[in-house]
């Protein structure tokens, strides 16, 4: 592999921006282009945020997330911060889609795009931060050799009024909220297997409701070719987490296949 010296052109543009940025360009035996930058926020001097964006070609992916058993290593981003440079909460990831030739796989297609928010000491120095991304490019027939992109990108000099510090520790409630982060995404089990094994749905999109009006909310579960399948909570106790039943189609007073067109 080649080292990011020679695979990388950084290009480092302090006005009016503040932003550095790092990429590698996509060819025919390297279908990513990968590109990285770091951009202040605005009304805080000491915060910034790494971004990091993936151009996949058509018709090859790499993996978000893939089931046990399975070798291809998922995309992943990482950051080598210097003392004075802390990471503020997790990367944030987007949410891939399922793989047309195994949907317990989960993929990223297009333009794929990763940040972290980081925050530097007041009153330092510009100083240099270490991005890196693990990742595996297929196609259906084919999967390229696993690669790691390193990049190296310049954390602006930081500068802090007292005034500034005193507003920020006196911060309201508000603030607080904006600056909360998701947790990360849980996929939904029925029984020990992941939703979409048996079902094999595409792009579900589960909604609750009391359809049989026992009191207990069902899991409903649409998918892009129309499908509405509805699942039942077998925990009879109503206390921890429920239990889905295998699905069953929800269907019309004739007891017929209910189909709902996505056009």
């Amino acid at each position: 592999m080649q080292t990011w010296a020679n695979r990388f052109a950084v290009f480092c543009f302090l006005f009016p921006v503040l932003a550095c940025t790092s990429f590698v360009a996509a060819d025919e035996n390297e279908p990513v282009s990968i590109k990285a930058n770091i951009v202040k926020i605005e009304n805080d001097e000491s915060r910034f945020r790494v971004v990091v964006q993936l151009d996949i070609e058509n018709g090859w992916h790499t993996y978000d997330q893939v089931p046990e058993g399975n070798p291809a290593p998922i995309t992943e981003a990482k950051l080598e911060l210097p003392d004075g440079v802390r990471a503020v909460g997790d990367w944030e990831r987007p949410i891939g889609i399922p793989y047309s030739k195994d949907p317990t796989a989960m993929i990223f297609e297009g333009k794929v795009k990763f940040a972290c928010e980081i925050e530097a000491d007041p009153g330092a120095a510009p100083r240099e931060i270490g991005v890196e991304v693990d990742y595996q490019v297929c196609e259906d027939q084919r999967c390229l050799p696993p690669e790691t992109f390193q990049t190296k990108l310049i954390v602006p000099a930081t500068k802090k009024s007292v005034a500034k510090m005193a507003d920020r520790n006196d911060a309201s409630e508000a603030f607080k909220f904006t600056n909360q982060y998701f947790q990360a995404p849980v996929r939904l089990m029925v029984g020990d297997e992941l939703l979409n094994k048996k079902a094999k749905q595409m792009y579900p999109s589960p909604a609750m409701f009391d359809v049989d009006n026992d009191g207990q909310v069902e899991l409903m579960v649409g998918d892009i070719f129309g499908t509405l399948n509805v699942y039942e909570n077998e925990n009879d106790s109503r206390d921890g987490d429920p239990v889905w039943s295998d699905h069953s189609p929800l269907k019309t007073a004739e007891g017929k296949a209910i189909k709902v067109s996505n056009w």
